[in-house]
């Protein structure tokens, strides 16, 4: 810690605050006459060190005034959390904040000090008066580096900030700088164990074309990427790439810059491009890259994306360095469009073998240009042939391979140094692939992708040693990588046989074997490395042959962590103490491995903070018997899709014609209703706010905020409204009113961090909860493997006394094993695996009347694991079928590898494999709902559960729950006799073409009420005829109604054979699984924040 000055003045929070609001560019709106001159002294402070935005914490209870100010900070890149002492102000600050638009983005939430309910590195700024007599070690704990504290003590203000740890690095080009020795000096990351932050989306667009995320790079306390944010639900959808920022330490989003062009998003997988991450690298505070596919380089501010220059020059620029003041531009004069780009049959793998062909490294000459930073001037210029990823930047010079030799050049004017003999590689490059090399001190390190390795000299390019370069890198460039003075490469890119998966470690001037670093004696590693490059640490081997494996440099000995991973083509990033795992599109242990970006950090066990002792606080409506009018009947709709058995599916019968009969503006992002005793429950997700309307006419009954995300609705019960919330808590409220009884903490440790964009419990709890037998049930948390584990409690319904709790970890309680040790494989081809592992993450649990599930995860109702399909022919391995989602319930992202089902999650292969025809054999789709007899979804065709193919068509079945199959034979969807096609189809009770994408479907009675926007584009034409200008134009339609530009459609189908009873339109767009039936009505939230009810015509 260091202080950095103290300034002797009088001065009141409120001026405080009204500096801080103008610390960046975000707060115009506040004027100038309303800054004292000190206020003026401060905000330049805080301007010096950039701080545009993240979290800021502020201590006491604010006046209207102040809290409208904090209010102004939130409206752009600031999160703003008001730690309360008194609790009398809060309901009412809540409320003016939700009038006002803003909670949410500014939270309030009781506090009793003095410890601090964060994670370690989250604060940016923190302000607090002295009185609050918190320990300067404990402020030191939660403010990020170069994070500021503001602390009050009498006439004075003391500024704090808290430095950089030495032991931190930056990851500031695509193989960690201008050497390409992609290896950070970071000697703080170690194996996972604890969440920093996660953002979203949950995923990247698609499996089979180019990564989502292509870039990714840290400077300081931020990070940027590029992303591409078009829809999951259609990969044939336009692209919108943008250039992202976010805060290194805590994820917000500080701003982002739109990309209109950057590469083809229809690229197939496996196809690269390598060069592509070589366009962006952020240092000193300045983020470069061209904004587009063809453009010249521009220089952007990292605090604000304001271009600072742009180098004309520079025009389709393919590679970029950074390094001693001098910024090295690789242009290529005449550019790549790829205009005869098609998709050909859609069949994934003949594209990926079609671009590799068509592609490869053209070996024409490129513009090598060397640039002054400061200044923009251009020192040097020349022509010459650069092998992809080889231009590195060192000490001694600027080197690259041009084909045929390695070339030296005197980085000051370009004049030639020396070049190499003559260097063999793999004889055709496809974009995919590409050389490697690497400068390390006095020696440069260069594989060619043909299995051999050389080692120079960096004064004068003699050859000191030649050996074997070890396969690495599947369908992406191979590995190389100098870590503790030794040049490692490893086996881990070809099939199971040839993997040893061991790591080799080679003397820098003789390239002779030193070390060997043999893999874990783990059960299952999938046959190949993800498709990116490894990169490491100063003592770890990153690599990712199932999730991350840290190959420990020292102790020679691997760390397994199959529950996480990068995306493709990119991998992961170790920066800042943190390991930053891009968003990914995989089917690789659906329901346990992490989603989102994520950014993960070693073990923190001593910051969880103190036990919490009370965890039950009692609230005006302990003990009160609730009235009677708001009791459960059969004509309601209690809790999340109706029941415990999440159905979706009800008796009460709806009339065949229906229209608007009222609706009503609630919030923002709605959830889907839940309806009792008169009243409808509907929460506003992102406001931390349960709204109470009376089912008749939509009037406000009355309304509760909670200290975070609500995610799903309120169960209702015996005059009571129970849910969860991201704050770690459960909450229990009449019905009547809306007061509290009580709430319970299901950690019992009070830890927060960022997630999506809000500030919520290291332990959230979903808002629906599950109610049996007169107890509560409730899973938290984010992932068995992080944090402790998932916090199970079963309390008493009235009291909220707790009854047992547990922590669903990452231990089997049978073998003693961690999960990720049970998928097994066969050692002997051909492979026969059993890849897949427990549940490990959480969900809105269900109930089949007797036993509890999360996911496919069967629990006691201690909330032991009881159940799994991963121990099979052993009394865990059950039969029973129930609704699940490989996502979650609450997955309304549509991508194309994840669906609801109706199963037990046994796959032989796992989702790995086999994701893809689990519904040949279970009834699943993008919704699902059933009845005592059958199941009805909106789901694939049968012949298109195939490996994934750019274009899906889906239709609305009904099937017994006594399943039976059909064989499927004919030609596949490609028009070939071949491909992962699938073998057998579900025995239907009818199915029916339905031209809109289902987003929210009911049974009740004996009718099927679905909604959602209408689809226009037939994909498999698309695929044929891409990228003609009336598909694409068609495309961009789709696009807009998906946003909801032309409202949606609403049928009503007789369940027992499918005919259509009504057709409607809508004017907005339903919320995902946003439908309930209560009394003869139909009630949907949509998307735009309102509730409608249908009624009889």
């Amino acid at each position: 810690m260091r202080t950095i000055q103290r300034i002797e003045a009088h001065i009141t929070l409120l001026a405080l605050v009204m500096l801080l609001i103008g610390i960046a560019p975000a707060f115009a709106g506040t004027t100038d006459a309303r800054r004292t001159e000190l206020g003026e002294r401060i905000r330049q402070h805080c301007v010096k060190r950039e701080i545009s935005g993240g979290i800021l914490v502020y201590i006491g209870n604010p006046d209207q005034d102040l809290l409208s100010d904090l209010a102004d900070m939130s409206r752009e890149s600031f999160l703003v959390r008001g730690l309360l002492p008194e609790t009398s102000d809060i309901d009412a600050s809540r409320r003016r904040l939700l009038a006002d638009g803003l909670y949410g983005n500014v939270s309030l939430v009781h506090w009793t000090g003095p410890d601090l309910p964060f994670i370690p590195n989250m604060v940016n700024v923190l302000v607090a008066d002295s009185t609050t007599r918190i320990p300067r070690e404990e402020i030191l704990r939660v403010l990020v580096p170069d994070g500021i504290a503001l602390v009050r003590n009498g006439n004075s203000l003391e500024v704090i900030q808290k430095e950089r740890p030495q032991e931190y690095d930056d990851w500031t080009h695509y193989l960690h700088d201008a050497g390409n020795n992609a290896v950070s000096m970071d000697t703080q990351i170690d194996s996972i164990a604890s969440q920093q932050w996660v953002g979203g989306p949950t995923w990247s667009r698609h499996h089979d074309h180019v990564a989502s995320v292509t870039a990714l790079v840290s400077d300081g306390r931020r990070i940027f990427y590029v992303f591409d944010e078009g829809k999951t639900s259609s990969i044939l959808l336009p692209s919108k790439h943008a250039l992202i920022a976010r805060d290194a330490f805590n994820g917000t989003v500080l701003w982002k810059k739109p990309l209109p062009s950057w590469f083809p998003h229809l690229w197939p997988f496996k196809s690269g491009p390598a060069q592509l991450p070589r366009r962006l690298v952020a240092k000193g505070g300045k983020v470069y890259l061209p904004l587009g596919m063809a453009e010249p380089l521009s220089v952007l501010d990292a605090a604000t994306g304001e271009v600072l220059r742009t180098f004309p020059e520079t025009d389709a620029v393919e590679e970029v360095l950074v390094s001693g003041g001098r910024l090295f531009v690789l242009a290529n004069p005449d550019p790549e469009m790829f205009e005869s780009f098609t998709l050909g049959n859609g069949l994934n793998g003949d594209q990926k073998s079609w671009a590799g062909r068509n592609w490869p490294w053209d070996k024409e000459k490129r513009n090598l240009m060397v640039f002054d930073d400061a200044t923009g001037k251009r020192l040097w210029q020349k022509k010459a042939a650069v092998a992809p990823l080889t231009l590195a930047v060192g000490a001694k010079g600027l080197m690259f391979y041009d084909g045929i030799s390695v070339v030296a050049l005197d980085k000051t004017n370009g004049n030639d140094l020396w070049k190499s003999k003559e260097i063999s590689t793999r004889k055709q490059l496809p974009i995919y692939e590409a050389p490697i090399l690497v400068l390390y001190g006095s020696y440069v390190l260069f594989a060619g992708s043909d299995g051999k390795m050389t080692g120079l000299d960096a004064h004068d390019g003699r050859t000191l040693w030649e050996t074997e370069h070890l396969k690495g890198g599947h369908f992406s460039p191979k590995d190389l990588l100098v870590v503790d003075d030794l040049v490692w490469s490893a086996n881990i890119a070809g099939t199971r046989q040839s993997n040893s998966g061991i790591f080799v470690g080679r003397d820098l001037s003789t390239g002779e074997v030193v070390r060997e670093i043999k893999p874990a004696e783990v059960t299952y590693h999938f046959p190949h490395h993800r498709c990116h490059r490894v990169k490491a640490t100063s003592r770890y081997i990153l690599a990712s042959k199932t999730g991350i494996e840290f190959y420990d440099t020292q102790k020679c000995l691997e760390r397994v962590h199959h529950w996480v991973r990068g995306g493709c083509l990119y991998g992961i990033m170790p920066a800042n103490g943190l390991i930053y795992t891009p968003m990914h599109s995989c089917a690789c242990f659906l329901d346990s491995k992490l989603t989102g970006f994520n950014a993960l950090a070693p073990k923190r066990a001593a910051d969880y903070g103190p036990h919490i002792t009370d965890r039950l606080e009692k609230g005006p409506a302990y003990g009160k018997v609730s009235g009677s009018s708001v009791q459960v009947s059969g004509e309601d709709w209690p809790t999340y899709r109706h029941d415990n058995q999440r159905s979706g599916s009800t008796a009460c019968e709806i009339p065949a014609e229906v229209r608007v009969s009222w609706q009503v503006k609630v919030g923002n992002r709605l959830s889907s209703p839940t309806i009792a005793g008169g009243k409808i429950l509907v929460t506003d997700i992102d406001r931390h706010t349960v709204y109470a309307l009376d089912a008749r006419t939509g009037k406000n009954m009355w309304s509760y905020t909670a200290g975070g995300r609500v995610d799903s609705p309120p169960t209702i019960h015996q005059g009571f409204v129970y849910f969860g919330s991201a704050d770690g808590y459960v909450y229990c409220l009449a019905a009547e009113d809306g007061r509290l009884a009580w709430r319970f903490q299901v950690a019992g440790r009070d830890r927060q961090l960022c997630a999506y964009g809000q500030i919520e419990s290291v332990w959230p709890v979903s808002g629906s909860v599950l109610i049996k037998n007169g107890k509560l049930f409730c899973v938290g948390g984010r992932s068995s493997f992080l944090d402790g584990g998932l916090p199970f409690v079963r309390l008493d319904v009235p009291t909220g006394a707790l009854e047992a709790e547990s922590w669903i970890d990452a231990v089997d309680p049978k073998s003693g094993q961690s999960i990720q040790m049970l998928p097994k494989q066969s050692q002997k081809p051909p492979a026969n695996p059993d890849m897949q592992m427990p549940s490990a993450l959480p969900d809105i649990l269900s109930s089949d009347g007797k036993d509890i599930f999360m996911r496919v995860e069967k629990l006691s109702k201690d909330g032991k694991r009881i159940g799994t399909f991963t121990r099979k022919g052993t009394e865990d391995e059950y039969d029973e079928r129930h609704i699940f989602s490989w996502g979650g319930f609450l997955d309304g992202s549509w991508l194309h590898r994840i669906y609801m089902s109706y199963g037990n999650g046994r796959i032989r292969k796992g989702t790995y494999l086999e994701w893809f025809v689990y519904g040949e054999t279970n009834p699943d789709g993008r919704l699902l709902v059933m009845d005592a007899d059958k199941v009805y979804s909106y789901g694939l065709k049968p012949k298109f559960h195939t490996w994934s193919s750019t274009f899906q068509d889906f239709q609305l079945f009904s099937v017994n729950k006594e399943i039976e199959t059909d064989k499927i034979s004919g030609q596949t969807i490609f028009g070939k006799p071949y491909g992962r096609a699938p073998r057998q189809k579900l025995r239907f009770n009818w199915t029916l073409d339905v031209p809109f994408y289902v987003r929210s479907m009911i049974k009740a009675g004996d009718k099927l009420f679905l909604c959602g926007p209408e689809d226009i584009v037939d994909e498999v034409d698309v695929t044929k005829r891409y990228p003609a200008k009336d598909l694409l134009e068609k495309l961009e339609r789709q696009d807009g109604i998906l946003d909801g530009n032309e409202g949606s459609h609403f049928w009503v189908v007789r369940a027992g054979d499918g005919e259509v009873l009504q057709k409607l339109h809508l004017p907005d767009l339903p919320a995902w699984d946003g439908m309930a039936a209560a009394y003869g009505r139909l009630y949907l939230a949509t998307l735009e924040g309102k509730l409608i009810c249908l009624a009889a015509q």
